[in-house]
């Protein structure tokens, strides 16, 4: 379990941002697209088309890494983490309503659409800093798991 305090920053920091960046790999090549996520009992999460390539992608090689910037504030985060695809249907739904977004928009028969897919990444590290805090000398906040 990430400790309470780094994952309240990391979860007010990825609140106040409305996309964070994930890095996948594709033939040791890095690939990074923006994303939107949800933060759910300790994990992150992605919603996505089942046969995207990012889900793809993290079939072959699930070492992932997320970045959020905060520009307002200079704050960042990043998480770094094994992902998978998650394909269970009650899982699907539960998710379903967690996300900030309308995924009705994209998966109009809803939760139980062949094309609605989950990508649940646990972190094995997170690092909040600042800016500012960074120019004077204090060290990111780091939880590794």
């Amino acid at each position: 379990m990430i400790k309470q305090e780094i994952l309240e920053e990391a979860m007010e920091i990825a609140g106040d941002t409305d996309y964070a960046y994930l890095a996948t790999s594709r033939g040791g090549q890095p690939r990074i697209r923006p994303i939107k996520t949800a933060w759910d009992s300790g994990a992150v999460w992605i919603a996505g088309t089942t046969n995207s390539p990012k889900m793809r992608e993290i079939t072959r090689d699930n070492r992932v890494e997320l970045f959020w910037h905060l520009t307002d504030k200079l704050r960042h985060l990043t998480v770094t983490g094994k992902a998978e695809v998650v394909t269970d249907a009650a899982e699907k739904k539960r998710m379903w309503d967690v996300f900030d977004f309308d995924l009705a928009a994209y998966y109009p028969e809803g939760p139980e659409s062949a094309k609605y897919g989950l990508m649940r990444i646990e972190p094995s590290r997170v690092e909040c800093w600042a800016l500012p805090e960074i120019y004077v000398g204090s060290p990111p906040r780091v939880w590794k798991g």
